[in-house]
């Protein structure tokens, strides 16, 4: 039979039925060597085709067991092309015929052999047939006699055609974890794999990579608060490698040479500086790593940013933050990479992990790059107001003027302080240190809107969010006499500071009373806006005579004093006395306090005045009481009628069989419920006696006591 050209065979494989069948013929005729090379020539092009024939694979297969070279590599080429050009079908079709074994065996001579080039063929087949990740062919190679220990002695060897066998061994590790510890604890695999990351096959160097990283649990579905001890085991014998950390620093400089190196590189980077702060600070010590890392910091590939955003993170995190800080144009990186994509949550916390120290946090402060960016980032980044707040407690002032002179800061920060949970209560964070850092700041962060969201935040259950707010509006109130006013005159804030005044929070108590003190001796107008909140008076009255909170009841008093002084005795008098009312049942010492306030001036109340307010209080408590008890009422009888079946109130004609009731609209919503009647006639026969009701419904109405008459 004439050798078949490859052109020639090419056109028959699209032509002529039965071709493969002959092609199989030939691969085990004495042409075999020209044909092997015929089939991994068209390979590409009709790896379907190829692969679907039977007869042709396991001819194939049986070429690889071939002494002669020349038969074995192209036979090897074949099958890995099929693999890479039909990766749903002719990787299990390969298995089926026997490929992994008969591959390892092709291996094993050629290493034996010194043939570096079948080697590197038979190894690259078998990291094509097996390439997936959780692939079942890696897992069945893994099992297969010999297998892991052939792909490790090749590592092992020295010789560059075998680093290879790091693709294989990728696979296995991509299975799951425990296939990658199997790998791990394989002799001499460690060692490999680590000089496999010198390879100058980028594809077995990034594959090396990827393997330790596999080793080391980056990409596993961990816990990361339950982080597994062999994990980190491993990835401190990784680290105890010597050229493991100098060949990663290499690999994150082959940029434009492949991602998986760069990206995997920057894994094992990560799992080595999360062991401790004695590997975290060697990595940060080791040259061009960090900058490496940095420069990774922009590549086009979401995973390749991604990884090197939290190798800097882990690094940062576990004892080298101000090593990353110190890293020329560091935190320029990663606020650029805050702004976006997928290393921004990343970043942010490598960000707020580096201002944690002082010094790197001033540097933050400084980097106009970097606060714009986490100024922007605000409403959506949970990290970027701690991150700010950092910086601003470390540079005071400047930096607070700096963040507040960022483009869209305060608007931005102003919108994140309504956003609910983790992303508020660090835009809370930012703004109390702000407020805390001068009078500047403060006023300019009033000015800029931050109080209705400061005021709505009094309302919070958050026992952080309700003690950050209290302590932000105190310092704006600080300020000056006029930010105080504005602070008090704010809706829903006297509510806020009376439920603080009365709740758990010990900070918060005293902040608040802290606040009342400040504004009450502001102005005129605010004690008297104060004054008229009557929660925030009886809250005020208690902790100022109880002396609950020793640092804050002499705020209270003053307050108490001052909203007298300004026109607000009569509610200032109301408020004591009640209190005293209350405190006479037990005759504790708080009692002894109100009267104390009450005869002292401004008040000056003599005795005799001071029991005309008691019997008074007593007169309006019982009347409270009976107002309680009467709306009650009322409530329940609505309900109850309600409960009923809706009847003439005349006739007591059921609705229903023709009859049609109407009800009174003057007396809707009234506690007796629907009022109906079946007709005109029955309304005006009621409406002597139903008048009075009626009238009186309509007059509670006016007095907003019940709901308004429904207008269809």
């Amino acid at each position: 039979m004439a050798p078949l050209t490859i052109e020639e065979m090419r056109r028959r494989i699209d032509s002529e039925p039965g071709f493969l069948e002959e092609l199989a013929a030939r691969l085990r005729g004495p042409e075999k060597a020209d044909t092997a090379l015929a089939i991994a020539s068209a390979a590409e092009a009709h790896a379907q085709k190829l692969a679907a024939c039977r007869p042709l694979m396991a001819a194939l297969v049986a070429a690889l067991g071939s002494d002669d070279a020349a038969v074995a590599r192209p036979a090897s080429t074949a099958l890995a092309r099929m693999a890479v050009n039909d990766p749903v079908a002719a990787p299990q079709r390969a298995a089926d015929a026997g490929a992994l074994p008969a591959l390892l065996a092709a291996a094993a001579r050629s290493q034996s052999g010194g043939d570096d080039a079948t080697l590197a063929e038979a190894l690259q087949a078998l990291g094509d047939i097996t390439y997936r990740v959780r692939s079942p062919l890696a897992a069945l190679l893994a099992v297969t006699p010999g297998a892991q220990r052939l792909l490790v002695d090749c590592l092992t060897s020295g010789r560059a055609a075998a680093t290879v066998a790091a693709v294989p061994l990728q696979n296995i590790c991509h299975v799951d974890w425990e296939h990658a510890q199997r790998v791990a604890n394989e002799p001499g695999a460690m060692a490999g794999l680590v000089a496999a990351l010198r390879s100058p096959r980028v594809g077995a160097a990034g594959a090396a990579a990827c393997a330790l990283s596999c080793m080391a649990g980056v990409g596993q579905s961990f816990n990361q608060a339950a982080w597994p001890a062999e994990a980190t085991a491993i990835a401190r014998r990784i680290g105890a490698e010597v050229d493991a950390l100098p060949a990663l620093a290499s690999l994150l400089r082959l940029r434009g040479e492949g991602t998986s190196p760069v990206v995997n590189a920057a894994g094992v980077v990560a799992a080595i500086a999360a062991v401790d702060a004695g590997h975290a600070q060697r990595v940060a010590r080791e040259p061009g790593l960090l900058a490496g890392l940095q420069a990774l910091l922009g590549h086009e590939k979401p995973n390749a940013a991604y990884n090197a955003a939290f190798a800097l993170f882990r690094i940062a995190f576990t004892g080298a933050a101000h090593a990353v800080a110190a890293a020329d144009g560091a935190i320029d990186a990663l606020a650029a990479a805050a702004l976006g994509g997928a290393a921004a949550a990343q970043a942010h916390k490598a960000l707020a992990t580096i201002a944690c120290d002082p010094r790197a946090a001033r540097g933050i402060a400084q980097s106009p790059g970097t606060v714009g960016a986490l100024a922007a980032a605000q409403g959506s980044a949970s990290y970027a107001g701690f991150t700010l707040s950092r910086a601003v407690r470390a540079g005071g002032a400047e930096a607070a003027g700096r963040v507040l002179a960022a483009r869209g800061a305060l608007a931005s920060l102003t919108a994140a302080l309504r956003v609910p949970g983790q992303v508020g209560v660090s835009a809370l964070m930012l703004a109390d240190a702000i407020a805390e850092s001068g009078p500047g700041p403060a006023r300019r962060l009033a000015d800029g809107g931050v109080v209705p969201p400061l005021a709505a935040a009094l309302r919070s259950a958050d026992s952080e969010i309700l003690a950050g707010s209290v302590r932000t509006l105190l310092s704006i109130a600080n300020a000056d006499k006029a930010l105080a006013t504005r602070v008090a005159e704010e809706g829903g804030v006297a509510e806020g500071l009376a439920a603080a005044i009365d709740g758990p929070c010990h900070n918060a108590a005293v902040n608040a009373a802290c606040l009342v003190g400040s504004a009450s001796n502001a102005s005129g107008a605010a004690a008297r806006r104060l004054a008229r909140t009557p929660s925030l008076m009886a809250a005020a009255a208690r902790a100022a005579c109880t002396a609950r909170f020793p640092a804050a009841f002499l705020s209270l008093q003053a307050a108490l004093t001052a909203m007298a002084g300004a026109g607000a005795a009569a509610e200032v008098a109301a408020a004591l006395t009640f209190f005293r009312r209350e405190a006479a049942k037990d005759d504790g010492p708080g009692m002894a306090r109100a009267c104390q306030l009450l005869s002292s001036p401004p008040l000056s109340l003599p005795a005799e005045p001071v029991a005309v307010l008691a019997r008074s209080a007593d007169a309006a408590a019982a009347l409270e009481a009976r107002a309680v008890a009467l709306e009650a009422l009322a409530r329940a009888a609505a309900g109850e009628a309600l409960a009923r079946p809706a009847a003439c109130a005349a006739c007591g004609q059921v609705a229903g069989g023709g009859v049609k009731l109407a009800a009174c609209a003057g007396c809707a919503g009234g506690p007796a419920g629907r009022v109906a009647y079946c007709g005109g006639d029955c309304q005006r026969a009621a409406r002597p006696a139903h008048r009075p009701y009626c009238q009186a419904v309509a007059a509670a109405r006016s007095a907003g006591l019940v709901p308004p008459r429904h207008r269809p």
